[in-house]
């Protein structure tokens, strides 16, 4: 993760406070139902939209790159607030 990304994941730890502990189930067949619902229409849409929210937070770098089989996608800027996660 980038640091930003980490400093603000630990700032929202820091504030939070334990809701509850337990198990929960997730039902396959469910979720699967409504993924169509909130999936973009083509891979290249999420890739667009990290974009737009590096230029949003004044990136001036934006790094794409394949590591150990995963997407990494890295910007400059300011960090990403609450509502925008």
């Amino acid at each position: 993760m980038t640091d930003g990304v980490e400093r603000l994941l630990g700032e929202l730890g820091a504030t939070g406070r334990l809701d509850s502990s337990g198990v929960f189930r997730v039902d396959l067949v469910r979720a699967h139902q409504l993924l169509p619902k909130f999936a973009l229409a083509s891979p290249e849409e999420y890739i667009l939209r990290l974009l737009a929210a590096a230029v949003e937070a004044r990136a001036s770098r934006f790094s794409l790159r394949l590591e150990a089989g995963a997407l990494c996608l890295s910007w400059d800027g300011d960090p990403l607030e609450e509502e925008d996660l």
